[in-house]
């Protein structure tokens, strides 16, 4: 024994070595390493998937117990006994009837008996069961005889409620609709009642008087405001005058003729540089506009009489204009008439004329402030925001813009401005 024994742990040592001598490839660490996170995974989804499972069965089986017993509990409470008492039913209603009992006061003991059976039929047919409702029709006849029976129970008033409430207890009666056909009283008071009740009824169910109501129209029209600039040129014609009696005493007719034509055919019209700022208020068919214009007076000259000369006269005004208009408006388009009138103050105001002797050349000076008439016309493009305007217009001098002692001279243009407001 000893020698087996003795050989055994000889091979034993020899084989641990052997192992011990050789290293475990890496390779085949890293395998078992995954196999045995994997075999991990599948016992706990195992364990996830038992418990899910029974969480949901338990869950279930609960539900369903206590969904069968409430329902066991909901007919039991709402299925009546036959040998319950009629005393609580009678309690449930009390509120209910109140208002009955204080439009039916019976006064006799026949009364009160037919109101106390009409009282307990009408609350009996609430807890009516559709089982019972098949011995309604059987129920129709008895209730036609009703009245009959009022009459034979006036001297025994209190019998005959309690042998009501009993038959009421066993039997089903039929629709309140139908009872209150079947059941009218013939006594004269509940008769005289019956309209009251009617009344009432009817003031509670009719619908309250509907009251017109009277829609103003508050949207009133607005002011639409606008600011833009415009520019153009006119064209300028001036008009002398030599009509003054003083002046023609002075000249003499033959000298006033020769001066007159001289003058006519050598100063000669020019143009004018127009700019404007306007402010424009619109409301419906009415316009508004102010704002500051920029423009011209004078004449080109070219004497060449008794001297030669050569010059322009041009007096510039800064005015404050001030229009009324009209407007139409078609879709993207408008067109505006426009009068009004401006006050301007001088910027440049010297000029050069002949005097009547033919001979001298004089230094001549606009007024500084002069008065002028306006009238235009504008079409209007409107897009969104924007208004793009061509404006023909009409500019008069109120008054001799150059008023000296033998120079009286007055203006007048045509012009077309264009320019673009933005509306805000």
């Amino acid at each position: 024994m000893l020698s087996k024994q003795e050989d055994f742990d000889r091979d034993v040592k020899r084989v641990l070595q052997e192992v011990n001598g050789e290293e475990i490839p890496l390779d085949f660490l890293v395998d078992i390493e995954q196999r045995l996170d994997q075999l991990e995974k599948k016992k706990k989804r195992r364990v996830l998937v038992w418990f899910f499972t029974g969480v949901v069965l338990a869950s279930g089986l609960t539900f369903g117990l206590l969904r069968g017993g409430a329902s066991s509990k909901m007919a039991v409470k709402t299925i009546p006994q036959k040998g319950s008492n009629s005393e609580p039913i009678i309690k449930v209603f009390k509120q209910a009837d109140t208002y009955k009992k204080t439009l039916l006061r019976p006064t006799n003991p026949v009364q009160t008996a037919f109101a106390k059976r009409s009282e307990v039929t009408t609350k009996m047919v609430v807890f009516a069961s559709p089982r019972n409702r098949a011995v309604a029709k059987s129920l129709r006849k008895n209730q036609l005889d009703l009245s009959q029976e009022v009459l034979s129970i006036e001297h025994s008033a209190s019998d005959q409620t309690q042998n009501a409430i009993v038959e009421t207890r066993q039997d089903v009666p039929v629709l309140l609709t139908e009872q209150k056909t079947a059941l009218s009283p013939s006594n004269d008071s509940v008769k005289t009642e019956s309209p009251i009740k009617n009344e009432l009824t009817k003031e509670e169910l009719s619908p309250a008087p509907k009251i017109p109501e009277i829609v103003m129209n508050t949207d009133l029209p607005k002011w639409t405001h606008s600011f833009g600039f415009y520019t153009g040129m006119s064209g300028v014609i001036s008009s002398f005058q030599t009509d003054d009696p003083a002046f023609l005493s002075y000249v003499g007719t033959t000298d006033l003729l020769k001066y007159r034509e001289l003058r006519s055919t050598q100063e000669r019209s020019t143009s004018s540089i127009d700019l404007s700022l306007r402010y424009r208020m619109a409301k419906k068919h009415l316009v508004l506009q102010t704002g500051v214009d920029f423009f011209e007076w004078g004449e080109q000259i070219q004497y060449d009489y008794s001297f030669v000369y050569d010059g322009l006269n041009r007096y510039s005004y800064l005015s404050l204009p001030v229009y009324l208009g009209y407007r139409q408006v078609f879709h993207s388009f408008e067109w505006t008439a426009n009068i009004g009138c401006s006050v301007g103050h001088v910027l440049q105001q010297q000029g050069r004329y002949i005097q009547p002797d033919l001979v001298t050349l004089a230094l001549e000076n606009a007024r500084a402030w002069t008065a002028t008439g306006l009238a235009q016309v504008e079409f209007m493009y409107i897009f969104d925001r924007y208004r793009f305007t061509l404006a023909p217009s009409y500019r008069m001098s109120l008054g001799n813009v150059v008023n000296s002692a033998f120079t009286k001279n007055r203006y007048f243009s045509f012009g077309l401005q264009m320019g673009m407001a933005y509306q805000f």
